[in-house]
């Protein structure tokens, strides 16, 4: 699935081989990633209000054609904004790297109520999100990876962390302007790029046995995304206008699969996906809200934002403090400062004051730019 300009087509990993297994998506404005739900037939992708990629939203819509759906936008109470997202085909959730907020989040997709929950954030260690850049899943071994731009007491680096956010680590933190990545679950191999200098490296899951498979003698300039399948590495280059595929280990025998092809954006490969016995796939793994994999193909119950962990489920919270920051409105756990209540947000907010009806659950608010009070 190839995003170029603004549309999202299919091209066959053969050279010469025919497309056309999926209906063309088009009105895409300023596409940053795109990504698939096998089983729901739905393609999903990240769309920029601009050029810098910044201000995005989640949009969906099914295989053969169809309305277009907004998964997730800037109204939706995510702070910040979605910058790259990974499918998790085990426990049905989408997760999320968001540059603006600095951290990564998981969302429920099936269920009625989308609940999400920031599963890791910048708490000021080095092991912590900055600016993810782009992340990757193996699901069957509960394993989240991803590239971070760095900033704010975390360098450039990449990364490793339980999907439920426990235990992240460094990998890699010796590199500069890392971009794509991507995982070899069969091979539990790590591969990766950097737009400076321009490569496509790879290493194992722990980090180690760092090697670098093509550079600028490879005629690279911006390995802007990647994939693996087969024995072979497949990578997007918009600067030289190509989708190239190469033979691992060694990233030999180039082959063409488009070129002279301007405006490419990035890609993903459709293919089946490892599933096997997991808990996740039978009622939810047992929990309420969020079933995230974890090792050895077990699960961790999680609770969207709003709610907390009982022993038999999730609670919503009955006592927090409702704070105005002017473009939104928090609420915070008074014990552990966790998010209390999904978050007041939009464009256009501009928020003086707020009040609470405890009795009835309302929240209360002005608007200084609008002189109007909103509840």
């Amino acid at each position: 699935m190839v995003m170029k300009g603004s549309q999202i087509v299919d091209v066959s990993m053969t050279p010469g081989e025919n497309s056309g297994y999926i209906s063309p998506v088009v009105g895409i404005e300023h596409g940053v990633q795109v990504e698939y739900d096998r089983r729901n037939h739905l393609i999903y992708w990240v769309e920029s209000k601009d050029e810098e990629g910044e201000n995005c939203t989640i949009w969906s819509t099914p295989y053969g054609g169809g309305n277009k759906t907004l998964v997730l936008g800037i109204d939706s109470g995510i702070v910040g904004s979605p910058s790259t997202i990974a499918f998790d085909w085990l426990g049905r959730n989408l997760f999320i790297g968001n540059r603006i907020a600095g951290n990564l989040e998981v969302v429920k997709i099936d269920s009625k109520i989308k609940h999400r929950a920031i599963i890791l954030a910048n708490d000021g260690n080095k092991t912590s999100v900055a600016r993810p850049k782009a992340i990757c899943l193996d699901p069957t071994d509960g394993k989240l990876y991803w590239t971070d731009e760095g900033g704010f007491g975390v360098p450039p680096k990449i990364g490793k962390v339980n999907m439920d956010g426990s235990n992240p680590i460094i990998l890699v933190e010796d590199i500069e302007r890392p971009d794509a990545i991507t995982i070899d679950i069969d091979t539990k191999t790590i591969y990766f790029s950097t737009s400076f200098p321009p490569l496509i490296g790879k290493i194992d899951v722990n980090g180690n046995k760092r090697a670098t498979i093509l550079s600028e003698a490879n005629y690279i300039s911006a390995p802007k995304a990647i994939a693996v399948m087969g024995g072979r590495l497949f990578y997007l280059d918009p600067a030289y206008e190509k989708l190239v595929q190469v033979a691992l280990p060694a990233g030999s025998n180039p082959r063409a699969i488009l070129e002279n092809e301007p405006d490419l954006k990035t890609f993903t490969i459709y293919k089946k996906r490892t599933l096997g016995e997991h808990p996740c796939l039978q009622a939810n793994g047992g929990c309420e809200q969020i079933c995230i994999p974890a090792e050895g193909r077990s699960r961790t119950c999680a609770c969207g934002i709003g709610y907390k962990k009982n022993d038999i489920g999730c609670s919503p919270y009955r006592t927090f403090a409702v704070v105005s920051q002017l473009d939104m409105t928090r609420g915070y756990s008074l014990k552990d400062s966790a998010e209390a209540m999904v978050p007041i947000t939009g464009p256009g907010h501009h928020i003086l004051h707020v009040d609470v009806h405890f009795a009835e659950n309302w929240i209360y608010w002005v608007e200084f730019n609008r002189g109007l009070y909103w509840k």
